[in-house]
């Protein structure tokens, strides 16, 4: 999950806690999700961080957009098929028709 909000981050990590078949790693920006994916620096263990299944990514990211993240998924042959969910709270059409532009359904 890329999500740099903590409240948020909480609330949706409470969600996964409740099902005993799946966990939630919170990355906090772009970068750090980056890190993640590709197995680099803390995130080298892959017993400790394991591949994802899928990406949960807020829209709207402190100077980062979740569009961008979803096309540099999709540009990657390693990622390109991977899940992606996409949560916000905004109703701006300008968020919506940004996210559909980058490829978010």
């Amino acid at each position: 999950m890329v999500e740099d909000d903590a409240n948020d981050a909480s609330l949706i990590r409470l969600a996964f806690d409740a099902l005993e078949s799946c966990n939630a790693f919170v990355c906090r920006n772009l970068s750090e999700a980056k890190s993640y994916l590709h197995g680099c620096g803390m995130y080298a263990d892959r017993i400790k961080h394991p591949f994802p299944n899928a990406v949960i990514c807020d829209l709207n990211l402190q100077g980062e957009s979740g569009v961008e993240f979803v096309a540099w998924l999709e540009s990657s042959s390693e990622f390109k098929k991977m899940p992606i969910i996409i949560l916000t709270g905004s109703t701006s059409e300008r968020d919506i028709s940004a996210a559909r532009r980058g490829g978010v359904v």
